[in-house]
Order: C-alpha cells, then sequence, then structure tokens
C-alpha cells in the first residue's frame, strides 16, 4: 500500500516544558484503519491534531502524499487541512440547528460568502448532505434538531459532516469515549464502513483495545508522549496491553 502520511520526529512542547510529543515516527498507508491506543494524556489528541495542524508542532515533520505540510501557511494550508474530516469526542455540533445544516457546515471551507449565509438555497449542496445524512443512517431526522438527538445519532451527525469536506483521511479523536458500550460499536460501524467501502483512511484515538481488535487493521500506542508499540492489533497481548496501560491494567471487553 501507497503510503499517505509519514511523521518524522514528531515533538511537541506546552507551556511549562510539558511534552506532550518525544520524537515520534509513524507511517500510515492510505486506506488503513489506524487505531491509536494510550491512557489519557498519552499524546493522542495532540498527534491528531498536529496532523492537520490544528496544533503546532515544536519540531518534526509531517508529509501528505509526500508533500511536506509542516511549515505550509495561508491558501496552501488551507487546502491540506481540507483533506481532513475530524470527528471530536464531544461532537462539536450547532445544537439548535437542523441534522441538515450542521452537515452542510462541513463544506464551509469550500463555499462562498452567499452560500455560507443561504446554504439552503443550493440544491447540490443539499442533495449531498442529504446524501451523506443517509449514509449514517438518520434520513428520518434530517429536519430535527442535533439537542434532540441521543449522543450516538449526534456523533452519526458528525461523521456525516465530515463527509461533506470529501476527506482522503478520516481523523476520529476518541468518538466513543462517552457513549455506551452497544451505541459506540454502532458508531464505528460507520467508521469502518467508510474504511472498506469508500476507501477513506482512519485514524481514530481509542479506549479500547476490544474495539481496535474489531475494526483497526494496525495499532499505534503512545505512552507519555512516546511510542510504544506499533503493530496488528493480534499482536497485544497480555504483557505488551499492561505495558501501554500499566502493570494493573485489565482489558475491557465491549461487543
Amino acid at each position: 500500500m501507497a503510503e499517505i502520511l509519514e511523521i518524522r520526529g514528531l515533538t511537541k512542547t506546552f507551556a511549562a516544558d510539558v511534552q506532550a510529543l518525544k520524537e515520534v515516527d509513524i507511517t500510515v498507508n492510505r486506506g488503513e484503519f489506524l487505531v491509536l491506543l494510550g491512557l489519557s494524556g498519552s499524546g493522542k489528541s495532540t498527534l491528531l491534531r498536529c496532523l492537520n495542524r490544528l496544533i503546532e508542532p515544536t519540531s518534526g515533520d509531517i508529509y501528505f502524499d509526500q508533500q511536506r505540510t509542516t511549515d505550509l501557511q495561508g491558501a496552501e494550508l488551507r487546502a491540506i487541512r481540507r483533506k481532513f474530516g475530524m470527528v471530536y469526542q464531544q461532537f462539536n455540533l450547532i445544537n439548535n440547528l437542523s441534522v441538515l445544516v450542521n452537515v452542510i457546515s462541513g463544506n464551509l471551507g469550500r463555499m462562498g460568502f452567499w452560500q455560507s449565509v443561504f446554504p439552503l438555497r443550493n440544491k447540490e449542496l443539499v442533495s449531498r448532505a442529504k446524501e451523506n445524512i443517509a449514509r449514517v443512517g438518520l434520513s428520518d431526522f434530517t429536519h430535527t434538531r442535533v439537542k434532540n438527538l441521543s449522543g450516538g445519532q449526534q456523533q452519526r451527525v458528525a461523521i456525516a459532516r465530515a463527509l461533506m469536506q470529501e476527506p482522503e483521511v478520516i481523523l476520529a479523536d476518541e468518538p466513543v469515549a462517552s457513549l455506551d458500550p452497544a451505541t459506540a460499536d454502532t458508531v464505528m460501524q460507520y467508521l469502518g464502513k467508510l474504511n472498506k467501502e469508500d476507501g477513506i483512511t482512519i485514524i481514530c484515538s481509542l479506549h479500547f483495545l476490544s474495539l481496535a481488535r474489531k475494526y483497526g487493521s494496525r495499532v499505534v500506542a503512545l505512552k507519555n508522549g512516546e511510542l510504544v508499540f506499533s503493530g496488528t492489533p493480534d499482536m497485544i497481548d497480555e504483557t505488551r496491553f499492561q505495558a501501554i496501560y500499566g502493570e494493573d491494567a485489565q482489558e475491557v471487553e465491549i461487543r
């Protein structure tokens, strides 16, 4: 498989000399479902946000399709960001607006001024949004206000919104951390479907190894900002699991 992302020596230091990432090297292949594992504070969210420059790395390099992106600015940076769709733990939706308007907002980076002011007047845009809403099984809720949806439904709206960018990569930052086990698995099914059917590269941070085994083609684990494991999910035995999460950690199954 061809590489889509290469991360070389990625380091991020915050104020008070807090090192969130320490010389991380990762290669991501096009079409992979890459799972990031690690404790809270291990650097997973920082890594994801460095990839599309929502957070500026302190040092190191990121290459997208062999293009160095670390120093891009202005229009070039915006063009690269449009290659990435982002799904957040807390959904980041506008609660008082409908599912349709929230999904259309995923296309803001490609809209002209008047389109952004009157998005529902663009028939092509509305049609595309409805297609993406259908893809996550929410056609019956197209005109429902987001605040009236369950957490799992809201996360599916967020996935549909990310699809509006026609991304090559979806960055999912602990997308199921606030959901119950059954709902978490449903949301992961939709991400898995996009990976398999559309060939979208997924980079998803998770806490549960059982979900990593079920959906991930490869796992990368971080601990205290350092890369401590890279391999297939079935390579993570009890010893490796405890090396990632601590000696007293026990695996919790989500089915």
